[in-house]
This record gives structure tokens, C-alpha cells and sequence, in this order.
């Protein structure tokens, strides 16, 4: 009870205090990502549990339920929603009402070594039909291709380049994997020196569900003291990456959803000589047009010279041509859209 307690004061610092009790609502988003959805889908209203409720946490003292099951329970029988929409990684059978339509999307990509539990929904909304096998046995749902529902309203065209190259950074502080990024690090400075190519930063700590888990100045400075590159500019990584030629990441969500839209973007997993459960689901060979899964700078070079030399429209013919499954982008959401009429 005590850790409980502890968490809500702590909820309470972050995410704020609320007292009203809430009225129904015809489209409930359990949404902690700030996906954007509540503003594209009508009469809908988004929830975000970490916010602290006082009129229902009372509640939960009145009937001595203290926990998050109870809580939320509490709050979405009031709300009582024609239509709830969950990510994958947020929902809970415990908090779908009879009645509703349960809606989930996929919050990330699967693999091999994805735990995915059974979620028991109507529509289950994956972001590519390459990711359609992890998840027929997991869902008695149907299954529909709809792209990265919060990458999709956040993704924007194309403007003219900024950068010839973005980099995403996955920076979390964790060494092991630290080591393979600044591995990456040095070969992209190796190719600045070389070829003069200018280098934003898509800092991993600036991003909106990131912030305040890691440490900004440290990642600038780890990134800063390798390619010479302090990117001040503090925009989300859409707008940077919209502003870049080429975009290089080892295994991002970010750098898929990006590519779902027709980005160039080069994916280089030296990740694996730390854990093999971090190769790629999508690719069937070790290398390909824009993926790399070994250590190989030299191969990484010709990758982003060939790039670099590719016309935005061959590179869109070529991705229609032979990867048309990654282009799965929907910039207005259109499915999850006609699902909540």
C-alpha cells in the first residue's frame, strides 16, 4: 500500500492532480503517449491514467481496492465508451466494458523475442503486414494493417534538406549497448571528415514519452565528444528528420515509421554481437538496399554514398518495386478513423 501511495504522490508531481468526476463519452483513448489521436478522431475522449483523479482514488479508499485495476475500473465505468482504444502495451481486458469495441493498435515493433500476451479485442491494428505472424495467435481480433498509429499523425513531408544526415539516437545510458552506438559514431565522423556531409541530431532524450528518463547533457556530450556535433536545435525528431537527406539509426521504431512513409533511411544493428534477440524481424538477409546486421563501416560507406546518389524518385520506385510492405504510412489515419464511426 505504502509503494502505491508512493507512486501516486510521485504521479502526482509529474503528471498533475485532477478532482471532477468524469461523464460518459461515446470514445475512450487510453493514452499515456500523447499519440494525438483525440484531436484526429471526433467525440473522442483520451485518458491519461498517470494523471491523478482525487474523486476516484477516494473511491478506491471507500471500497478498499487499492490498486490500479480498481482505479481505472472505476473511471471507465463512469465514462462508459461505445469504443475504447488501447496500444498493446497499455491494455488490460480488465478495463474493457462488455459493451465496448476494443480497438488495439501495435505501440512498437515485434521479433523473435517479443513477449506479446494475448489480447483479447475486436480489431488488432499492425503496422506493416511483415509483423501479421507475431500476432495470429495472440488476438482473437482481426487483424488489420493500419501503419504506426502515433507515428502517423506525427510524421511530416519532406522539406527541403537541412542535413545530409540525421542520425537517431537510441541513447539510454546502458553500456553495452552505449558501445555499439558509439561505434556507429565514429564511422559517421569518419565520413563527415571525409565527404564534408553535415550531421543533425535526433536526440532520443528531447523525445516527448523520453523526457526526464534520461539525461540530455549526457547524451549531447557522449555525441558531441565523438562527431564534433553539438544540435542545438530543439525540435521534435520528426521535424528534424523531415529536414534530412539520409536518416541512420541501428534499430529505432522511429527510423521504421519513417521509413513507412518513404524516408530514406539506413538501418545499421551492430547490436547483435551484444544480444542476438535484438535482430531484425523484417529482413531475411544480413544486408540489404538499407540495412546492415554486422559491424562493417566499410560497407556502411558505400550504402550512404549509394543513397546519397539515388533520386528521390528512383528511391520510391525501388521501395514500391521490391519493399512495398514497409510502406504501410497513413498520414490521416484513415483506418482507425473509419473503425470509430
Amino acid at each position: 500500500m505504502f509503494e502505491g501511495l508512493k507512486k501516486v504522490i510521485k504521479n502526482i508531481k509529474h503528471y498533475g492532480l485532477t478532482i471532477r468526476r468524469y461523464e460518459k463519452v461515446d470514445i475512450l483513448i487510453l493514452d499515456e503517449n500523447n499519440s494525438g489521436l483525440c484531436d484526429l478522431i471526433d467525440k473522442s475522449f483520451s485518458l491519461d491514467y498517470r494523471n491523478v483523479n482525487l474523486y476516484y482514488l477516494l473511491k478506491c479508499f471507500f471500497f478498499m481496492r487499492f490498486n490500479k485495476k480498481s482505479y481505472i475500473g472505476f473511471i471507465i465505468n463512469d465514462l462508459g465508451p461505445r469504443i475504447i482504444i488501447f496500444h498493446h502495451l497499455s491494455y488490460s481486458r480488465n478495463w474493457c466494458l462488455d459493451t465496448s469495441i476494443v480497438i488495439v493498435y501495435q505501440f512498437c515493433l515485434f521479433n523473435d523475442a517479443s513477449k506479446i500476451n494475448y489480447i483479447d479485442c475486436d480489431y488488432f491494428l499492425i503496422i506493416n503486414e511483415l509483423q501479421r505472424r507475431y500476432v495470429l495467435n495472440k488476438t482473437n481480433g482481426d487483424i488489420v494493417v493500419s501503419g504506426a498509429i502515433k507515428s502517423n499523425i506525427r510524421v511530416r513531408d519532406k522539406c527541403d534538406s537541412s542535413y545530409d544526415i540525421v542520425y537517431i539516437s537510441e541513447y539510454r545510458g546502458d553500456k553495452p549497448i552505449l558501445q555499439a552506438q558509439i561505434e556507429l559514431l565514429r564511422i559517421i565522423r569518419g565520413i563527415q571528415d571525409r565527404a564534408g556531409y553535415s550531421l543533425g541530431i535526433a536526440y532520443n532524450s528531447l523525445r516527448p514519452d523520453k523526457k526526464g528518463r534520461f539525461s540530455l547533457i549526457d547524451e549531447m556530450n557522449i555525441i558531441d565528444g565523438i562527431t564534433g556535433v553539438r544540435d542545438r536545435t530543439d525540435i521534435d525528431s520528426y521535424a528534424k528528420c523531415s529536414k534530412a537527406n539520409i536518416i541512420i539509426c541501428h534499430t529505432s521504431n522511429l527510423g521504421f515509421e519513417l521509413l513507412s512513409h518513404g524516408y530514406k533511411v539506413i538501418f545499421y544493428n551492430n547490436y547483435l554481437s551484444i544480444n542476438q534477440d535484438l535482430r531484425f524481424c523484417c529482413f531475411d538477409k544480413e544486408d540489404g538496399l538499407f540495412w546492415i546486421q554486422t559491424s562493417d563501416a566499410d560497407k556502411l560507406c558505400e550504402m550512404i554514398e549509394n543513397l546519397m546518389n539515388m533520386s528521390d524518385s528512383d528511391w520510391e520506385s525501388t521501395m514500391k518495386t521490391n519493399y512495398n510492405d514497409f510502406l504501410s504510412g497513413d498520414k490521416t489515419n484513415s483506418v482507425i478513423k473509419k473503425l470509430c464511426k
